[in-house]
Formats: structure tokens, C-alpha cells, sequence
């Protein structure tokens, strides 16, 4: 009796246990666990290149050499960025220096660049083989094109309609006929009006001074691909820029000089396309109506935006110009650059919409849809151009 007692209570025992386990595993089931506690936000990481370790963003500062026909746009970058979760601890410091400036700054080591951001890649090219050469260095660690500008010509309208008359066509082939001849009365003009007057930006004030003189070479073998080195040194290309007048300014400033001084100035002047809507958009001129209208083998400024590979800047500034990089080619930036009279590096940004200058200024040539654009030249065709 005593055993059976005995067996009785360790079974009773046994099952009083495992009610136990059981209600603790359905509890364990049922009910969520605390939260664990808060952690510290840590500082946003970005992805470097393969090979690269991931760089905490906190408290950088880089600096960015820039062509000065982007600053309105990019000050106004700057300050979006800085509002970001991305762009909250970096320091964007915004350096206006044309090509030849931030050419001499890199030759010096200036220290507070960590990007540049040229006009264009034919400008940039010359810089960056010299530099890799000499210093058996890489100079660009990454490159991306930020917007697009294309060249255009301004001309007083007035004297387009009679170019055209004259010639069938005011372009630049009918350009430079009128500069051949003794002046306006054989131009379908008034004999008054002198001498056709035709410039260029030149090769010490501008940056586009480059892609000018391939454009005007393009006209005279009417073909992007048929220019060689041997037919950039041809005679004729030799005339042709030299009836072109290149001076010493650049395309804001030449510009403000014609809608100044009127058609005793210039007839005509090849631009970049930003600049004339930037006059356009502004009034014109008081002296009179201008127009634009496109070379049919053209150039476009792409505006890269190369990262620098220099021994001041750390993977920390490289991360930080990246992030920077990212932000200019959202959606809320490329839409801005529309506005600021630059073409969107990303295709899905629109161009055709109330406001855009694209749209705005249609009736005084500004167009939104343009013909394909010629490759830019060979740097040893540039070279031969160049010598011109």
C-alpha cells in the first residue's frame, strides 16, 4: 500500500510538471516579446566601389571646382542637400572656377578640391591624360554627367529673316557666306547695316571655345564622322574659324555685349545654349528682337562631374562627393536644372511643361526636341583645331 502511495505521488508530481512546461511554452507563444532596447541611429553608410569598405558620412566637407554657368543651379542644390538625412552632415563648398582656373588649381595641389566639375569632357580631357601621365596616377575616381547644354547662335531677328531670304536658310554654312562677301546689301539686308558681324567665345575666356570651332568645322565637311586630323588642318577649316571672330569673353558676357550694344556689334554670335535662355528669358534686348536657332551638326556640353583621386581626398570626401553626385541627378534636381534653362541627364525627366523654358521661349527658337548629336571630335582632331 505504502509503494502504491508512493508511485501515486511521483506521478502526480511528474504531471504537475509538465502542466507547467506547457503553460509556459503557450504563454512563450502567445504573448510578443519586450522590445529590445533603443539603439543610437548610426550615421548613413554608403557603398563604395568593389574592394572599398563602407564609410560612415558624419561631419565631411568637400569641395567642388564648377563651371559658373551651373551656380545658380547648384547653390540651390547645396541647400536642398543639406536638409537630407544624406546631406545633413556634409559641408558643400561651391568654388566658381572656369576650366583654365580649376586646370592651374589641380596642377597646384589646391587641397579644398575633392570634385570637378567642368563644362564639358573635351575640355576636361587634356587636364586629366596630362595628369595621369605625369603623375602615373588615376585622377578620376568617378565620373557621371550631370545635365546637357548644346550650343546654339543668337542673331537679331530681323537679320535672319533677311539671311534666309538671301540664302534659303539661316544657318551656319549661310553664315559664312555672308562673311564673305562686302557686307549686308548682298546679304538681302540694307547696305547701312556694314559689314556681317559673326563671334565666337574665345579660347582664354570661355569653355566652350572647343566645342565652337569643332561645330564650325562640322559645317564645312557636313559630316560629324569625315573630320579627321588631316582635314581639321585643311585650308579651308583654317578660313572658316578665322572668319569667325573668337574674343576674349565668354558666352554671359558676349551675349550681354550684343543685347547692349545692339547689331553694330554683332550680327550674330554662337553660344551655348544656357546663356541664351538666360538672355531670352530676360527681355532680350532693347534694341531689338533676338532669336535663336541650332547648328545642324552640333556639340552639347555634358557637364561630368568627376570625383576626384587625389592624395588629400579620403575615402570619407570620395563617399561624400558621391552622395552629392546622387542627389544632382534625383528627380527634385534634374526637374530644377530644367528650370535654371539646362537639359536633364536623366531621360525620364520632362522638358515639355507650362513654365519651361523649353516651352516658353518656342516662338523665339528654343526648341525642346533637337536632332542627334555629333560625337565629340578625336582629341588629336581637337589638337589640329586648335592650332588654328
Amino acid at each position: 500500500m505504502a509503494k502504491s502511495q508512493k508511485r501515486a505521488a511521483v506521478i502526480a508530481a511528474l504531471i504537475a510538471v509538465a502542466a507547467g512546461v506547457a503553460l509556459a511554452a503557450y504563454f512563450m507563444l502567445t504573448t510578443e516579446a519586450p522590445a529590445p532596447p533603443a539603439q543610437p541611429t548610426p550615421a548613413r553608410e554608403l557603398p563604395l566601389p568593389p574592394g572599398s569598405s563602407k564609410i560612415a558620412i558624419k561631419d565631411v566637407e568637400i569641395g567642388i571646382a564648377y563651371s559658373p554657368d551651373k551656380q545658380r543651379w547648384l547653390q540651390w542644390a547645396a541647400r536642398q542637400f543639406s536638409t537630407t538625412p544624406e546631406g545633413k552632415d556634409i559641408r558643400v563648398n561651391l568654388l566658381a572656377m572656369d576650366g583654365a582656373a580649376a586646370a592651374l588649381a589641380l596642377a597646384a595641389q589646391d587641397q579644398r578640391l575633392h570634385v570637378w566639375a567642368p563644362a564639358n569632357t573635351l575640355q576636361a580631357q587634356p587636364v586629366i591624360r596630362r595628369w595621369n601621365e605625369q603623375r602615373r596616377t588615376i585622377l578620376v575616381h568617378e565620373q557621371q554627367p550631370l545635365v546637357y547644354s548644346p550650343l546654339a547662335v543668337v542673331m537679331w531677328n530681323e537679320r535672319y529673316d533677311a539671311l534666309a531670304k538671301a540664302f534659303g536658310a539661316a544657318d551656319l554654312n549661310a553664315i559664312d557666306r555672308a562673311l564673305q562677301t562686302s557686307g549686308w546689301g548682298e546679304c538681302g539686308g540694307l547696305p547701312e547695316w556694314g559689314l556681317f558681324k559673326f563671334a565666337m567665345p574665345g579660347k582664354s575666356s570661355s569653355d566652350i571655345n572647343n566645342l565652337c570651332r569643332a561645330v564650325v568645322a562640322y559645317q564645312a565637311v557636313d559630316e560629324c564622322e569625315r573630320l579627321t586630323t588631316e582635314l581639321a588642318g585643311a585650308p579651308e577649316i583654317a578660313a572658316r574659324l578665322q572668319r569667325a571672330a573668337a574674343v576674349a569673353q565668354n558666352s554671359t558676357t558676349l551675349l550681354r555685349n550684343m543685347a547692349m550694344k545692339g547689331p553694330e556689334a554683332y550680327d550674330a554670335v554662337i553660344v551655348d545654349e544656357k546663356a541664351a535662355i538666360d538672355l531670352l528669358r530676360g527681355g532680350g534686348s532693347r534694341r531689338g528682337m533676338l532669336r535663336a536657332f541650332y547648328p545642324g551638326l552640333n556639340l552639347w556640353n555634358d557637364h561630368p562631374y568627376y570625383v576626384l583621386n587625389v592624395s588629400w581626398s579620403r575615402d570619407k570626401h570620395r563617399a561624400a562627393a558621391a552622395a552629392f553626385m546622387e542627389f544632382l541627378l534625383s528627380g527634385i534636381a534634374q526637374r530644377e536644372a530644367v528650370n535654371h534653362g539646362f537639359r536633364p541627364a536623366g531621360l525620364n525627366v520632362p522638358i515639355h511643361y507650362e513654365g519651361s523654358p523649353f516651352v516658353a521661349l518656342s516662338s523665339q527658337g528654343i526648341r525642346a526636341d533637337l536632332p542627334a548629336r555629333c560625337a565629340p571630335p578625336a582629341p588629336e582632331v581637337m589638337a589640329a583645331l586648335a592650332g588654328h
